[in-house]
This record gives C-alpha cells, sequence and structure tokens, in this order.
C-alpha cells in the first residue's frame, strides 16, 4: 500500500480511490471466480495500477485542465513506466502489480495502450481492474469533470461495454451493484 501510494502523494483523494477501487476489483474477482487466495493477491496488486505515474512531470500529472494530444500521450507513459518500476521481482504480488500496471489501460475493442491488445489477450486480472478503475474514475470529482451519480456511471459503463471493457465481466459487476447497491 506504501508503495502505490507514493506514485499520488499529491492527490488528496488517491487513499480513497485506492480503497474503493480495490473493493470492487474483490468483489469482481470473487464473481469471476477467482480462489479467496487470487482475490486478495488481485486487491493488493491494484493499488499498483497507476504506480507509474511517478514519472510523468507534474506540469502534466497535477494539471486541471484536459491534457493536449502531446499531453496524453506523455501520461500514458506511466503504464510503461510502472512496468519497468515493478518488473523482474520474485514478489508474485509486485510480478502481478508489473502486469497490471502495463495492461489496465488496454481495450477490448484492441484500441487502448500501450500495445493495442485485444479480448482476452488482455490479462484478465488487468481487464477486472479496468472495470474498477473506471467505475471510481466515473463516480469521482476531479478538476475537469463532475462525480456521476451511481446511474450515471453504469450507464456510461453499459455504453462502453465491448469497446472499453469486458462485455462478460461488465455484466457480473453490473449485476451485482444492481442487487448489492452501493451509494
Amino acid at each position: 500500500r506504501s508503495v502505490a501510494l507514493s506514485a499520488e502523494w499529491r492527490d488528496a483523494d488517491t487513499p480513497d480511490h485506492l480503497e474503493r477501487m480495490s473493493a470492487h476489483v474483490a468483489r469482481l474477482a470473487t464473481l469471476a471466480g477467482m480462489t479467496p487466495d487470487e482475490v486478495e493477491t488481485l486487491r493488493l496488486a491494484s493499488q499498483l495500477h497507476d504506480i507509474g505515474k511517478v514519472g510523468i512531470p507534474d506540469a502534466i500529472l497535477l494539471k486541471s485542465r484536459l491534457l493536449t494530444d502531446e499531453e496524453r500521450l506523455i501520461m500514458q507513459g506511466h503504464t510503461e513506466v510502472g512496468f519497468k518500476m515493478l518488473e523482474g521481482t520474485r514478489s508474485p504480488l509486485l510480478r502481478l502489480g508489473s502486469i497490471i500496471a502495463l495492461s489496465h489501460h488496454e481495450r477490448f475493442d484492441g484500441n487502448g495502450y500501450p500495445h493495442g491488445l485485444e479480448g482476452i489477450a488482455i490479462p484478465l486480472e488487468a481487464r477486472i481492474v479496468a472495470i474498477a478503475d473506471v467505475f471510481d474514475a466515473l463516480r469521482s470529482k476531479r478538476p475537469y469533470k463532475r462525480a456521476y451519480s451511481r446511474n450515471e456511471s453504469l450507464e456510461i459503463l453499459r455504453v462502453r461495454r465491448r469497446a472499453q471493457l469486458d462485455p462478460e465481466l461488465l455484466d457480473l459487476f453490473i449485476g451485482d451493484l444492481e442487487i448489492r447497491p452501493i451509494n
């Protein structure tokens, strides 16, 4: 957790984001059939998804407006920075963190980054983290956007089904939220 927070010391909402997002990751991983040990490892490793942001200049990372195309490319580099920071370790937790850091912005339709992976070529763990991360980002206020309501967020997720997010996992996630509502 301390390593995960090191990338986010400047963002007051990050500890809450990591807690909320990783709780959603654990729930979705359970629904997807992972064992309790796998769920806990993924819950912890998911908190490293943005560790590569330590390599992004403050002028871009802390910008309160939408990024330019050039700035967006630099920001996208956080996936590869995070992977390089965590790769080569003997720790299964950090190895999984490296995979998640690299792959959590891949899109189900192949239009993501950094490698344009498509469908199930994207590691399962990264597909789970992507859903939880997008949901929490939608629910959170940012300098450049308002926080969306639960229902608005679920509708946006439905629209992103198959394009950005794994449709089967997304159906599990939304179905669970509909029977077990959260704020």
